[in-house]
């Protein structure tokens, strides 16, 4: 398993920008946030092979946090469709078939 630590802000969000694009459906986000003293954030990208990290003490630090929370939802919320795995086209086409024709109750 390779740990990278980054110690620049943009270097880790351009690093795993790329790296949450590339494994979009087996790759995940993670926040830990501690209040007391000294307080610090950490954000971990992972596909449980590689992960990318980064550990920020900075209050100012959360309006930046919050941007690139936002980017990744955005990212994820307009994934192109030949992209998504068979499978989850198929459950996207019954989703909409359900939706546009709805069982009649008897």
């Amino acid at each position: 398993m390779g740990k990278k630590y980054f110690r620049d802000w943009q270097n880790f969000v351009d690093s795993a920008g790329e790296f949450l694009h590339e494994n979009m459906f087996k790759s995940r986000f993670t926040m830990k946030y501690r209040n007391k003293l000294p307080s610090y954030a950490k954000l971990y990208v992972t596909d449980d092979n590689k992960s990318k990290y980064i550990k920020l003490n900075k209050k100012n630090d959360l309006d930046k946090i919050e941007i690139f929370i936002q980017g990744i939802l955005y990212m994820m919320a307009n994934k192109p469709i030949e992209n998504i795995p068979k499978n989850e086209k198929k459950q996207e086409i019954k989703k909409e078939n359900k939706k546009k024709n709805p069982k009649k109750k008897k």
